[in-house]
């Protein structure tokens, strides 16, 4: 009981201040957040495995505490605690930023060492393409598409 209290509170306080019906529109009908109700798009449902294994990588990578606010962990971790499938459209939407924020995360995180690993190839295959006279290996350093696809290739080995 003490839990539903403190999820719907944090809900309260993080969503209601966010939302778009506040600029003078109707707030959307219980109707529109009840569970398990059909939506336009089809049943879109949050399971708690789910969310539980994005929760385990983001710690696994140390992005769990350097991307997300006090309150975004708390809404997380509230949700785990209390919830098997999360269907409502409110809290669907915010965990949805929420997992986005750290997907955004992981992913640059991904790309900037791919672009570490591959800038270093390339300058070497320039070099080794240069000696063995091709003009154009000059740019290869510069070339960002090819920089990331060298490092995609080797992180992936």
């Amino acid at each position: 009981m003490l839990t539903e209290i403190l999820l719907y509170n944090i809900l309260k306080v993080s969503f209601y201040t966010r939302l778009p019906f506040l600029n003078n529109e109707a707030p959307p009908s219980r109707d529109d957040t009840l569970v398990g109700r059909e939506r336009e798009e089809g049943p879109q449902v949050i399971a708690k495995q789910d969310l539980l294994q994005m929760k385990t990588r983001a710690l696994r990578l140390n992005v769990w505490f350097k991307v997300l606010s006090r309150t975004e962990r708390a809404i997380i971790d509230l949700t785990l605690k209390c919830v098997e499938k999360v269907r409502s459209r409110i809290l669907e939407a915010t965990i949805s930023s929420i997992i986005n924020k750290i997907l955004k995360a992981l992913e640059s995180r991904f790309l900037s060492n791919a672009e570490k690993v591959g800038l270093e190839i390339a300058e070497k295959l320039g070099g080794i393409a240069q000696k063995w006279g091709n003009k154009e290996a000059s740019n290869w350093k510069r070339d960002k598409v090819f920089i990331r696809f060298l490092g995609v290739n080797v992180i992936n080995q």
